[in-house]
């Protein structure tokens, strides 16, 4: 099944046939409430969704039957994640607030109420038993998830921030900000390491690219940067000609090498992404799947240059 979130309302399709099995409204009876956020539950098979009604509402995916309502948030449920190994949620409101759930029980276990303004991210850290938050407040705040504790308030960027992102397999999240910078964090000693700094506009998402170890970002102005997160290296730039509208998400798919753009105007593209380190292959930046002119190279680390200008050649020889 493919479940996809549209105009404050979700929709279920059957992923082989196409067809839409149902669209459920926040709430249960059917009357326009708008959801904020959804996450799939794989585990139990269910739908868990964020309402402007302030309630976290558990569906049957099958069925979109309604199976518990979580209350608890004052405000707007604008951000949830699931936590499979332990059956939990954990959501982020507009309240301030973020509010770890047991779905078993229904009941909230904990309260987190150090931020001062609207949770504006959030994301589970699964090695480090951590959550990360983000709030308009500019801080991200570091908690231990079974005492609640927060452990680190992280104070750098300027204005609130819009996304984190966990390393997997080290102690590093990777924060972006509507004050145009992206920073790399270390969550045990609380430190920055590295701030990205060249968008010219707030950085709109990200997405990590595991194999390559490098962030993907785009800013309002419709740009991408490839940075590195190690060394905080901007790897390259591209940008979309034709297109005006803002990127609202990225996806990367580690085993084709895809990077998956979507647009606000509800346009989808795929780009592929290659390891420039391994020269005898000729990898870079070069696929687009809407049209060969749309993808535009804007800047390119002196390093990759040469690397670039081959394939470039090499692509247009084999055409």
């Amino acid at each position: 099944m493919v479940i996809v979130l549209f105009k404050g309302t979700f929709k279920v399709f059957d992923m082989n046939t196409k067809d839409l099995l149902y669209t459920r409204a926040g709430q249960p009876n059917g009357y326009p409430c708008e959801i904020g956020c959804i996450t799939h539950l794989l585990e139990i098979d269910c739908i868990a969704t964020g309402s402007y009604d302030n309630i976290i509402r558990i569906w049957d995916i099958e069925t979109g039957e309604c199976l518990q309502s979580l209350q608890g948030h004052t405000d707007w449920v604008k951000h949830i994640i699931y936590l499979p190994e332990k059956n939990w949620l954990i959501s982020g409101s507009k309240d301030g607030t973020i509010k770890i759930w047991d779905i078993t029980t229904g009941e909230c276990l904990n309260t987190l109420e150090e931020h001062a303004k609207n949770i504006s991210c959030l994301t589970y850290l699964d090695e480090l038993n951590l959550i990360a938050t983000g709030s308009w407040d500019r801080t991200i705040k570091i908690w231990d998830i079974t005492t609640g504790e927060c452990l680190h308030t992280l104070t750098e960027h300027t204005n609130w921030l819009n996304q984190i992102i966990y390393i997997p397999g080290s102690n590093l999240i990777v924060s972006s900000c509507t004050d145009k910078t992206i920073k790399i964090w270390d969550v045990t000693s609380g430190r920055c390491l590295h701030t990205l700094v060249g968008h010219n506009r707030p950085i709109s998402c990200m997405t990590y690219l595991p194999e390559l170890n490098w962030i993907a970002a785009s800013d309002t102005k419709q740009s991408i940067k490839l940075w590195d997160i190690e060394t905080g290296q901007n790897i390259c730039s591209f940008s979309f000609n034709g297109f005006s509208e803002l990127i609202t998400c990225m996806s990367y798919l580690p085993l084709r090498g895809l990077l998956t753009v979507g647009f606000f105007i509800g346009k989808l593209c795929s780009i592929q992404i290659k390891n420039p380190y391994d020269l005898t292959l000729l990898e870079l930046i070069l696929q687009i799947t809407m049209q060969k002119d749309t993808l535009l190279r804007e800047e390119l680390h002196p390093s990759w240059q040469d690397v670039y200008d081959n394939m470039i050649q090499c692509h247009q020889n084999l055409e």
